[in-house]
Protein backbone atom coordinates (compact mmCIF):
# COMPACT_ATOMS: atom_id res chain seq x y z
CA UNK A 1 0.00 0.00 0.00
CA UNK A 2 2.80 2.35 0.72
CA UNK A 3 4.84 1.10 -2.55
CA UNK A 4 1.66 2.30 -4.25
CA UNK A 5 1.51 5.32 -2.88
CA UNK A 6 4.98 6.44 -3.30
CA UNK A 7 4.47 5.46 -6.92
CA UNK A 8 1.62 7.31 -7.56
CA UNK A 9 3.23 10.85 -5.53
CA UNK A 10 6.25 10.13 -7.74
CA UNK A 11 4.30 9.78 -10.83
CA UNK A 12 2.75 13.19 -10.43
CA UNK A 13 5.86 14.66 -9.84
CA UNK A 14 6.95 13.55 -12.92
CA UNK A 15 4.31 14.72 -14.61
CA UNK A 16 4.56 18.32 -13.86
CA UNK A 17 7.89 18.37 -14.42
CA UNK A 18 7.43 16.64 -17.89
CA UNK A 19 8.46 18.70 -21.18
CA UNK A 20 7.89 16.77 -23.94
CA UNK A 21 4.80 14.91 -24.90
CA UNK A 22 7.17 11.74 -24.50
CA UNK A 23 7.83 12.54 -20.95
CA UNK A 24 3.96 12.57 -19.96
CA UNK A 25 3.07 8.36 -20.73
CA UNK A 26 5.39 7.11 -18.24
CA UNK A 27 3.25 9.07 -15.21
CA UNK A 28 0.25 9.08 -16.71
CA UNK A 29 0.97 5.29 -17.05
CA UNK A 30 1.51 5.20 -13.72
CA UNK A 31 -1.16 7.10 -12.20
CA UNK A 32 -3.48 4.57 -14.00
CA UNK A 33 -2.24 1.46 -13.36
CA UNK A 34 -2.56 2.35 -9.50
CA UNK A 35 -5.48 4.30 -9.67
CA UNK A 36 -7.41 0.76 -9.98
CA UNK A 37 -6.14 -0.29 -7.18
CA UNK A 38 -6.67 3.19 -5.01
CA UNK A 39 -10.71 2.44 -6.12
CA UNK A 40 -11.06 -0.95 -4.50
CA UNK A 41 -9.35 0.32 -1.64
CA UNK A 42 -11.97 3.05 -1.34
CA UNK A 43 -14.66 0.40 -1.88
CA UNK A 44 -13.79 -2.06 0.30
CA UNK A 45 -13.09 0.77 2.88
CA UNK A 46 -16.56 2.30 2.51
CA UNK A 47 -18.06 -1.11 2.45
CA UNK A 48 -16.91 -1.46 6.18
CA UNK A 49 -18.63 -3.79 8.59
CA UNK A 50 -21.20 -5.15 6.31
CA UNK A 51 -18.53 -7.23 4.75
CA UNK A 52 -18.19 -9.32 7.92
CA UNK A 53 -21.28 -11.91 7.86
CA UNK A 54 -23.19 -12.04 11.22
CA UNK A 55 -22.54 -14.90 13.39
CA UNK A 56 -25.37 -16.88 15.45
CA UNK A 57 -24.40 -19.09 18.02
CA UNK A 58 -27.23 -21.59 19.02
CA UNK A 59 -26.41 -22.82 22.05
CA UNK A 60 -29.14 -25.29 22.17
CA UNK A 61 -29.59 -26.95 18.48
CA UNK A 62 -25.08 -26.74 19.16
CA UNK A 63 -24.68 -24.86 15.93
CA UNK A 64 -22.91 -22.07 14.81
CA UNK A 65 -24.63 -20.07 11.42
CA UNK A 66 -23.00 -17.57 9.72
CA UNK A 67 -25.11 -15.02 7.51
CA UNK A 68 -24.07 -12.76 4.94
CA UNK A 69 -26.74 -11.43 2.53
CA UNK A 70 -28.93 -13.78 1.51
CA UNK A 71 -26.24 -16.94 1.73
CA UNK A 72 -26.52 -19.23 5.25
CA UNK A 73 -23.58 -21.24 5.87
CA UNK A 74 -24.92 -23.91 8.82
CA UNK A 75 -21.94 -25.36 10.99
CA UNK A 76 -22.98 -28.47 13.30
CA UNK A 77 -20.13 -28.10 16.31
CA UNK A 78 -20.96 -31.59 16.90
CA UNK A 79 -19.19 -32.17 13.13
CA UNK A 80 -15.89 -30.34 14.37
CA UNK A 81 -12.57 -32.29 14.12
CA UNK A 82 -10.53 -29.12 14.91
CA UNK A 83 -11.12 -26.41 16.57
CA UNK A 84 -7.73 -23.88 17.07
CA UNK A 85 -7.80 -20.52 19.19
CA UNK A 86 -4.67 -18.77 18.36
CA UNK A 87 -3.90 -16.03 20.66
CA UNK A 88 -1.82 -12.85 20.43
CA UNK A 89 -0.42 -11.12 23.84
CA UNK A 90 -3.27 -13.20 25.65
CA UNK A 91 -6.09 -11.27 23.14
CA UNK A 92 -7.71 -14.07 20.53
CA UNK A 93 -7.35 -13.17 17.35
CA UNK A 94 -8.76 -16.20 15.44
CA UNK A 95 -10.17 -19.08 15.24
CA UNK A 96 -10.23 -21.77 13.09
CA UNK A 97 -12.81 -24.72 12.77
CA UNK A 98 -11.91 -28.02 10.60
CA UNK A 99 -15.02 -30.40 10.23
CA UNK A 100 -15.59 -33.62 8.97
CA UNK A 101 -16.35 -32.82 5.76
CA UNK A 102 -13.12 -31.05 5.35
CA UNK A 103 -14.54 -27.31 5.30
CA UNK A 104 -11.99 -24.82 7.36
CA UNK A 105 -13.74 -22.03 8.48
CA UNK A 106 -11.65 -19.13 10.03
CA UNK A 107 -12.96 -16.50 11.82
CA UNK A 108 -10.71 -13.16 12.50
CA UNK A 109 -11.49 -9.13 12.87
CA UNK A 110 -14.92 -9.21 14.88
CA UNK A 111 -16.01 -7.51 18.40
CA UNK A 112 -16.98 -10.38 20.50
CA UNK A 113 -14.30 -12.82 19.34
CA UNK A 114 -13.52 -14.07 22.89
CA UNK A 115 -17.07 -15.02 24.06
CA UNK A 116 -17.48 -16.61 20.73
CA UNK A 117 -14.36 -18.74 21.68
CA UNK A 118 -15.29 -19.57 25.16
CA UNK A 119 -18.99 -20.70 23.85
CA UNK A 120 -17.23 -22.78 20.96
CA UNK A 121 -14.85 -23.93 23.66
CA UNK A 122 -17.56 -24.98 25.37
CA UNK A 123 -19.60 -26.41 23.46
CA UNK A 124 -17.02 -28.65 21.42
CA UNK A 125 -15.27 -32.00 23.26
CA UNK A 126 -11.80 -30.88 24.59
CA UNK A 127 -9.37 -33.19 23.01
CA UNK A 128 -10.76 -31.21 19.86
CA UNK A 129 -9.25 -28.12 21.19
CA UNK A 130 -6.28 -26.52 20.48
CA UNK A 131 -4.65 -23.40 22.12
CA UNK A 132 -1.51 -21.80 20.43
CA UNK A 133 0.25 -18.45 19.93
CA UNK A 134 0.66 -16.41 16.94
CA UNK A 135 3.96 -15.47 16.93
CA UNK A 136 4.95 -12.07 15.38
CA UNK A 137 8.62 -12.22 13.55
Amino acid sequence: MLGLVIAVVISIYYLFQASAVADFLVPALGIAACSAYFIKLFQHVRQGRTAYPEIELDNQAKTLTLVQGDNRIKVDISHILDLRLKYRSYHLEQIQMTTQEGEVLRLEGYDELEDLGAELELLTPSHNVKRSKIRIR
